[in-house]
């Protein structure tokens, strides 16, 4: 969910068989930092469901950028509706 420059991002972690609740964690931060929240994320699903990182994948989850809010937006837009194309070949 996003509001102004905040961005929040509520994960869960459901026993599909049995609807089961397992783990929900919601993450807040400013849009600029989207994808560093995406990747606590991750790592937070790793640790619940108690996967093992490589040390290549943990270097990728601690590397942080910063994102201009209007690319991840427009990013976010085309992919939601489908505009964005292949190049063609």
């Amino acid at each position: 969910m996003r509001s102004d420059k905040q961005v929040r991002i509520t994960a869960q972690l459901i026993r599909a068989p049995a609807d089961e609740h397992l783990w929900a964690q919601s993450y807040e931060g400013d849009v600029r930092d989207t994808l560093a929240l995406q990747k606590k994320v991750a790592r937070a699903i790793a640790e619940q469901i108690r996967i093992k990182l490589t040390p290549q994948e943990k270097a990728v989850l601690e590397n942080v950028k910063v994102v201009s809010p209007e690319a991840h937006e427009n990013y976010l837009k085309d992919d939601t509706f489908g505009i964005s194309e292949p190049p063609m070949a």
